[in-house]
């Protein structure tokens, strides 16, 4: 056997092999340059382009998750997106690549859709900041004080002590109400004004004795409508508003109710009640 003869054979196969991984490098290697500045560039244009973000939120008085959870979707996006583009000038098959990606991310997003759901309304919810934390709102059946404020789900202290996380999603779809997103609300106060009454004089009382109470606001001013004739007395009712960042609503409608009631004692004004007569035959 000619070993000799097989080494040489052996150093020239492994020499072949060399020469042609250089010559394979070299022609790889203006791609690989270009490739890597490329890579470079877009990464320092990500980072430009999440600075440029986090003024937009800062601009706009963006709450500190909302920006944070952009900042951080745009970040990845745009980091993504430069490494396929870079990948593809360097020659690797891309398409594979991201038909993986886009089969994964259908998967993954029927199974989080809720969440998914969640965080984008959670998203809007704190850009768009239809209420704040401490605010009294009606949401669904829930009746409350805004608590907690999160990217997923908003908590409710309910007027009966209860709390009530509901999902943001529920909320950006449903009807919210805010009954703090004014200084001012309005209140009603059924009216029954007796027919033996002078009525001009009766509702003149009753302006004059609520412009006294604390907590009925002058502005906007208090009025009076008359609705109807009924069986035992005038229908009407009186409407005012109630400061609500300087008085408590529960608290200025009692004061309101106990200065009527005596006002209506000191003018003799009757305030009939429905009374119902039984004929009794023998």
């Amino acid at each position: 056997m000619d070993f000799s003869g097989m080494f040489q054979e052996a150093v020239q196969d492994a020499i072949a092999q060399i020469q042609q991984m250089m010559a394979d490098a070299i022609a790889f290697s203006p791609r690989l340059v270009i490739g890597l500045l490329i890579g470079i560039v877009a990464f320092f244009i990500v980072r430009a382009l999440r600075q440029q973000v986090i003024n937009a939120t800062h601009r706009v008085n963006a709450p500190l998750a909302a920006e944070q959870l952009i900042v951080n979707v745009v970040y990845v996006l745009g980091l993504t997106l430069a490494g396929i583009v870079t990948l593809a000038i360097l020659g690797v098959d891309v398409g594979g690549l991201v038909a993986g990606l886009g089969v994964t991310s259908i998967v993954v997003g029927f199974a989080l859709k809720d969440t998914i759901e969640n965080l984008v309304a959670g998203t809007l919810l704190l850009l768009r900041a239809p209420f704040k934390i401490g605010d009294l709102v009606e949401i669904e059946d829930t009746h409350g004080f805004v608590t907690v404020i999160q990217t997923r789900a908003t908590t409710i202290k309910t007027l009966d002590n209860l709390m009530v996380v509901v999902p943001n999603r529920l909320i950006y779809n449903g009807v919210l109400t805010n009954y703090s997103a004014y200084t001012h609300r309005r209140r009603e106060l059924s009216l029954g004004i007796g027919y033996g009454e002078d009525l001009s004089a009766a509702l003149e009382t009753i302006m004059e004795t609520a412009k006294s109470v604390d907590g009925v606001a002058d502005d906007p001013a208090p009025f009076i409508v008359m609705e109807d004739f009924g069986d035992s007395a005038l229908q009407g009712k009186f409407y005012y508003f109630i400061n609500m960042n300087t008085h408590d609503f529960a608290e200025a409608h009692n004061r309101l109710m106990a200065a009527l009631r005596a006002a209506f004692q000191e003018h003799d004004i009757d305030i009939p009640y429905q009374t119902v007569t039984v004929l009794q035959g023998e």
